[in-house]
């Protein structure tokens, strides 16, 4: 009786466990579903701690791609929830250098 009481509260633990993992997973961004885009070689590189990843994924769109300046010559691109959950989807690259990125086209596609 003991060994099933036992294994009964392991199961709940190991199961409640998983589910505040999968809440975790859904409030920080994944390597992969965002992009920060350096406008300016001389940019210092973002840090990426759990608040930027929850900022960014705090700004995910359900279905619009969206870039946000970070600080002066970096920007993140976000796509949509529904772009990251299409089986087409390419993790990105974490961070590109484009100079011809315009502040211009910061906006929701």
């Amino acid at each position: 009786m003991k060994k099933a009481t036992l294994l009964s509260f392991l199961s709940i633990v190991s199961l409640v466990c998983l589910s505040q993992q999968k809440i975790e997973e859904l409030k920080t961004a994944s390597p992969g579903t965002y992009q920060f885009v350096f406008t300016d070689e001389l940019s210092d590189p973002v840090s990426l701690n759990g608040s930027v990843l929850e900022w960014i994924e705090g700004n995910r769109e359900e279905t619009k791609t969206v870039y946000l300046q970070i600080r002066e010559g970096i920007f993140v691109k976000i796509p949509s929830k529904e772009k990251i959950k299409s089986p087409d989807f390419e993790l990105m690259s974490e961070y590109i250098m484009d100079p011809d990125f315009k502040p211009a086209l910061i906006q929701k596609e």
